[in-house]
């Protein structure tokens, strides 16, 4: 989950106090890596994964399968000499799972990857067993299917059963799930009081012949209308500034596009800081479309209605709906309602009220370390352009709560589970802190010239943080990124940034409160700092890709990472420009997450004809896979750059490389399913599914008894979820 710093936690309300001091700092931080690192050059490239496994108990007498809260023990238990690294999660069930050495980036490492992954689930497995908990197993899965149910918690004999609710005060689960470390406690506990209420996730219902509907009482205040009646034009920082003595860093740019974002940046600031709103309740009858209160908080481009951007000539926007009023649900009656028993009280939807319903979630995360900051920025936003295709490659999460869902994927509850904003917030901030990037940050031409044609959403940016970046020389387009990550306060502090040492730093803790708390699809990564004062840090520019869905075997795992490898040599190598606006991308992000979108629904593409550029609409199947497709281009890319290997290794690369792309050409095709779409099978088809959306404790417990035979690469059933490839797994 990104930076794990030790030490005391500050409370909310010291927080507050030191936010604006912290934000300094932390530009401080970033001006200083910078400075060290902005012309840097890596020859040595290295990639490595990060993968979260959660831990369950099945118990075979009473078939019944439950989280069991033993990760740190088994964190702790994992030997030292193995060639993997354990790391706390969110979840006490939760396990991250490192490389203690990262993996070249050459093609070569392709054959690494799955037996990597292999023995990290096997490492796991094996300190379970040696610790004793003989009924306990490791569980590739990205969501447990009952979590928040009733009995849904093993404890083991050496734990003692507890249901203290302070932290994140739901209805659903004991604080008891959350991993001790401090920072998850504080993340939980300040998401709630930066809000102003709980956290309310919502994933709509699968509608089933027998599905309870209920009906809202039309008196039901369900939803609020927030009116902004007084705001303040400027967001300017009252602190002294930082790097008004700091040397510049001589990177230029562009000098009207850098003129344009300066003024865009302006003339946005207005909606920075909103100093008063009205508030009121709408009631069910007045609020005919649910729909509508659910999504408009991610309308991209919500600005108050006096913007100047609506017309200026130097910004292309697609027309937005500029207004100073927005609806959003009303959060009091949402928690009264579900705390007076109605533990679904908008219908057709599944209610969650704890951030461990987002982030107790696991996931396959892949971090490739770059050449240059330029090389950086510039795969990020390829990477960032087609991270939706991968959302609904490994779509896996078609349950929560207990419920069959309507959607195949993670992404819109974790995006929820972390909503800090209070609702003066939404009116300006029209995204949560998980969500899909705002921005491409490339520094290259093809940005730069199409810069508002790309980047042709409005976004909150912290005006003072964007002139302290380019007064010390940082170009525009990276200080616009930055400057945005700023808008967020810090929700997680510890003692030692009270009293900040910026003469002598050890750290980018205080850049780290910012940079890691905004949890988007793919994240731009700085250097580390150097160990000695004037020298550059031992790791460099990195790419973190994000979004792909944890899988049920290593095979299709390491599918994804050996992908991810590929691309991004073929990428640079190739000089490829996926660019789509990222209004568009957005849409992408939101078709991924629909019901088998893999060969279902159609996305958006870029394409060039006779020099022109343009978008277009189609299948993954013909965005992947046809003549010109982006997979086809990455199969033929490993079999020209094989040639520098022996010919036995580079054979080898050849055929495993060619079976993973067989895997994810048959998802597209619609003849292997995701790994949502097996799942869905396997609880429609179950004996006991009452065709009423209930995933109950029989069906959860065979559904993962299955998959962790199927992980293991021990049950016949592998083929229903790989077909012949089962026998790679």
């Amino acid at each position: 989950m990104g930076f794990l710093d030790l030490g005391y936690p500050l409370d909310y309300d010291s927080i507050l106090q030191i936010t604006e001091k912290i934000r300094n700092i932390a530009l401080k931080q970033f001006v200083l890596c910078m400075q060290h690192n902005y012309d840097r050059l890596d020859h040595e490239l290295f990639f490595g994964d990060e993968v979260e496994y959660m831990i369950v108990k099945l118990n075979d007498e009473t078939r019944k399968v439950q989280i069991a809260l033993i990760a740190s023990d088994v964190i702790s238990g994992m030997s030292k000499d193995e060639n993997v690294k354990g790391l706390p999660e969110y979840a006490s069930y939760m396990i991250e799972v490192i490389p203690s050495k990262p993996l070249r980036v050459n093609l070569s490492s392709i054959l690494e990857i799955q037996k990597l992954l292999n023995h990290k689930r096997n490492v796991i497995q094996r300190t379970i067993t040696s610790l004793g908990y003989s009924k306990c197993h490791v569980l590739q899965m990205t969501s447990f299917p009952r979590l928040g149910c009733k009995d849904s918690i093993a404890y083991m004999d050496n734990q003692t059963k507890t249901d203290s609710r302070q932290i994140a005060k739901s209805i659903f689960l004991p604080d008891a799930v959350i991993t001790k470390h401090p920072r998850f406690i504080s993340f939980t506990k300040n998401i709630r009081l930066r809000r102003g209420a709980k956290v309310a996730l919502f994933a709509p219902m699968f509608m089933d012949k027998y599905t309870q509907i209920k009906k809202l009482p039309d008196e039901s205040p369900i939803a609020v209308r927030i009116v902004a009646s007084k705001y303040i034009d400027r967001h300017d920082s009252t602190a002294s500034s930082p790097t008004s003595s700091t040397p510049r860093l001589g990177v230029s740019l562009d000098e009207t596009l850098a003129k344009n974002i300066s003024k865009i940046i302006a003339r946005g600031s207005s909606f920075h800081k909103i100093e008063t709103v009205d508030r009121i309740e709408l009631k069910a009858s007045d609020c005919p479309s649910l729909d509508k209160l659910f999504y408009t908080t991610d309308i991209c481009g919500l600005v108050l209605e006096n913007s100047e951007d609506s017309d200026c000539e130097y910004c292309p926007f697609s027309p937005c709906e500029f207004r100073n009023t927005l609806e959003i649900l009303n959060r009091k009656w949402v928690e009264e309602t579900a705390e007076a028993g109605d533990d679904n009280p908008i219908p057709l939807h599944i209610y969650m009220d704890a951030m461990c319903f987002g982030m107790g979630m696991c996931c396959y995360q892949n971090t490739f370390s770059c050449p240059s900051m330029d090389d950086a920025r510039y795969i990020h936003d390829q990477l960032l352009a087609i991270s939706p295709y991968f959302l609904a490659l490994t779509a896996s999460c078609p349950i929560f709560r207990g419920f069959l869902t309507e959607t195949d994927t993670r992404w819109n509850v974790l995006s929820q589970s972390v909503d800090d904003r209070s609702e003066k917030d939404c009116l300006y901030m029209p995204k949560s802190r998980f969500s899909c990037n705002s921005l491409y940050i490339s520094n290259r031409d093809v940005l730069v010239k199409n810069y508002f044609k790309f980047n042709d959403v409005l976004l909150p940016t912290n005006i003072a943080v964007y002139d302290e970046c380019v007064d010390v020389g940082v170009d525009p387009i990276l200080a616009r990124h930055i400057s945005h990550i700023f808008t967020r306060d810090p929700i997680c502090l510890f003692k030692s940034s009270e009293n900040y040492d910026d003469k002598n730093p050890t750290d980018f803790a205080e850049f780290e409160a910012f940079q890691s708390v905004n949890w988007n699809m793919v994240r731009f990564k700085l250097p580390t700092l150097p160990v000695v004062p004037g020298s550059k840090g031992e790791i460099g520019y990195r790419v973190e890709f994000r979004c792909p869905e944890m899988q049920l075997t290593d095979f299709e795992n390491s599918a994804v990472s050996a992908v991810l490898l590929v691309l991004t040599k073929m990428i640079v190598k190739n000089n490829l420009e996926l660019y789509l606006p990222i209004s568009i991308l957005e849409e992408n992000l939101k078709r991924s997450s629909q019901r088998s979108a893999v060969f279902k629904s159609k996305f958006y593409y870029p394409k060039v004809i006779n020099g022109h550029y343009t978008v277009e609409e189609d299948t993954l199947y013909h965005i992947l896979f046809g003549e010109d497709g982006l997979f086809t281009k990455c199969i033929k890319f490993v079999k020209q750059q094989v040639a520098s290997l022996d010919t036995d290794t580079g054979a080898k690369v050849v055929f495993l490389f060619e079976k993973y792309m067989q895997l994810f050409k048959r998802r597209c095709e619609g003849q292997l399913p995701t790994t949502a779409g097996f799942i869905r099978q396997f609880v429609l088809q179950h004996e006991l599914y009452k065709q009423d959306s209930v995933v109950s404790d029989e069906i959860a417990y065979d559904l993962c008894d299955l998959a962790i035979s199927i992980q293991s690469g021990r049950n016949p059933h592998s083929e229903m979820l790989l077909g012949n490839l089962a026998k790679y797994n």
